[in-house]
Order: C-alpha cells, then sequence, then structure tokens
C-alpha cells in the first residue's frame, strides 16, 4: 500500500509545481504489469515491452479501454531460469484481442524478453524484490524492506 501513497504523492507534487490540468493527464496512475517469480506473483514499477518497440519495429495501436491503462495493455511477466519471458498480454488492436503469436509470430506459450535491459522493482505487500535484467536474463536479486534495507541479495 506505501507504494500507491508514495505515487500519489509524486503525482500531487509534479501536479502542484506544473500547476496545469495537463500535468494530471501525465501523472494518473497506470494499473501495473505483473511478474511471477519463484511461483509468487508481484506488481512491477516498469513496462519491459516498451522497451521493444523502436525503429524496425513499430509498437502497434493498442486500444485504450481505461485511462489508467494508457499503453493499452497489461502483461504478465515470469522468471524462469533466469530468464525473463512474456507470459499473457491483455489488449486489443482494430477492435480484436491480441495475442502473444500476433506480436511475436510462432510464440503461443512465452516469449523470451532478450531486448529487455534494466531494473524491475516488485512488490507484494512485504519486501521489495528487485531484479537487474541483462539482455533478458536475471544479472542480479535484491530484496529490500520496506526503509531500502538489504534483507538479501546475489552478485
Amino acid at each position: 500500500m506505501r507504494i500507491f501513497v508514495r505515487i500519489w504523492l509524486l503525482a500531487l507534487g509534479l501536479l502542484i509545481f506544473t500547476g496545469g490540468q495537463q500535468a494530471l493527464a501525465v501523472v494518473l496512475i497506470q494499473r501495473p504489469d505483473n511478474l511471477i517469480y519463484e511461483g509468487k506473483k508481484y506488481v512491477i514499477d516498469s513496462y519491459p515491452l516498451e522497451s521493444y518497440y523502436g525503429p524496425g519495429r513499430p509498437r502497434p495501436k493498442f486500444k485504450v479501454h481505461n485511462p489508467d491503462i494508457r499503453r493499452g495493455y497489461t502483461a504478465t511477466w515470469e522468471i524462469d531460469k533466469s530468464t525473463l519471458y512474456l507470459k499473457r498480454i491483455s489488449a486489443s488492436v482494430n477492435g480484436r484481442q491480441v495475442f502473444l503469436d500476433n506480436l511475436f509470430p510462432g510464440q503461443k506459450d512465452r516469449v523470451a524478453a532478450s531486448w529487455f535491459t534494466g531494473k524491475l522493482r516488485g512488490f507484494r505487500g512485504g519486501p521489495w524484490l528487485i531484479l537487474t535484467i541483462k539482455d533478458g536474463k536475471v544479472a542480479n536479486t535484491e530484496v529490500l524492506d520496506n526503509k531500502n534495507k538489504k534483507l538479501k541479495g546475489e552478485k
């Protein structure tokens, strides 16, 4: 719950600082993606699919059905044997539901996210899980309590 309070405070601060309604649209909270790690479900504070798109890989025109999902989709990710996979996506394009094999032809069950490098911060009501991902592989794992004290770390 603390994460949502912090996000709302940040949003309020940005709104006051910028002083306009346009700022409100920018800081609306987005529904998070999910991560399954060691059999537990976490909400994460980043969107690894966004870094897939760019020159040569145009982003589909996902239909925005809900103001708290401005990116037009939600995704479920999974770590399996130190590899990050896109497991599921909930989206539509041109009025049709999108499945993994629509975005990644030939891939029905899951897609290795080899394009993603960055940090995934997962939360499930207790300590934070912080995974450092390099080219789709887990490079480091940390668990922090709510006061940012390291409880457990690797590498």
